[in-house]
């Protein structure tokens, strides 16, 4: 049996934290672009994850260790504090080499606009998963079309949490927020955390973030769009639906438009 260890230090010494860390990850890359200080007295508090120490194989098994953070998860008491978390993490821009949509380095993308919440395939650009959005609405046969092309030349990708729930940050004991479960993070489009933000489930949390958060909302235009493509998805039960010819070739099973026509419940 064999073991493969990579220890992550970055420029100064200092344990480099990662905004997502996927088997890929452990292999070929390295990334400190959401290590965030917390600065005693600011108004807006930075956010980041546990520090990675090292990351390693073992067999067929991962293994990554990371910092402790001793402290509790968060309650509704700490709500004001998570904003401002959530204020600096939702303004972090991707790292300046990639260009793909997902996390660091490429994935799969984890959001409810997706069927289960999760992509059916890693996109390499923004118009690929254009495309395929706007395929699922052709099969639909609703009018709405996806375009991300302005608010992508004016904000780039950002991080995108998709999963804003209490459980996702801990009050660490110095009185810092530390976001400890980041499966739901993606760098993309402006439009899919607004779409988060304002149509996710009722929590005061998220209301909260609506009323107090400082995003692009005008300009999200795709927001309504993206969630209206999960609720389409819904009675399928599957997102490989209205793929484009050249990305047909990377989903396990292909769905026609004729195929899901008898069972198509948006069909008059």
């Amino acid at each position: 049996m064999s073991s493969t260890i990579h220890v992550y230090i970055d420029e100064e010494d200092k344990p480099t934290n990662f905004s997502k860390l996927r088997k890929d990850h452990l292999k070929n890359f390295h990334f400190s672009g959401v290590k965030l200080p917390l600065e005693t007295g600011e108004k807006t508090i930075p956010c980041g994850p546990p520090r990675v120490y090292a990351a390693f194989t073992w067999g067929t098994c991962g293994f990554i260790v990371s910092e402790y953070v001793d402290g509790r998860i968060c309650d509704d008491s700490d709500i004001p504090l998570i904003i401002a978390a959530m204020q600096s993490l939702i303004e972090i821009p991707s790292p300046p080499d990639q260009t793909m949509p997902g996390p660091v380095g490429g994935g799969i993308i984890e959001h409810p606009g997706f069927n289960e919440s999760e992509s059916p395939i890693w996109y390499e650009t923004v118009q690929e998963l254009e495309d395929h959005l706007n395929g699922i609405f052709r099969v639909l046969e609703r009018p709405w079309q996806i375009s991300f092309k302005k608010e992508l030349a004016t904000y780039g990708l950002r991080l995108c949490p998709s999963d804003t729930v209490l459980a996702n940050f801990m009050r660490d004991d110095k009185g810092g927020v530390v976001a400890v479960d980041f499966a739901g993070y993606s760098f993309l489009p402006a439009s899919f955390f607004a779409s988060v933000i304002e149509y996710s489930n009722y929590s005061k949390l998220r209301q909260d973030l609506l009323r107090n958060l400082k995003y692009p909302r005008a300009k999200c235009r795709a927001a309504l769009a993206i969630h209206n493509v999960s609720l389409g998805l819904a009675p399928f039960g599957t997102n490989n639906i209205g793929k484009q010819p050249f990305l047909a070739p990377m989903f396990e099973t292909v769905y026609s438009p004729q195929r899901l026509e008898k069972g198509n419940p948006f069909k008059a």
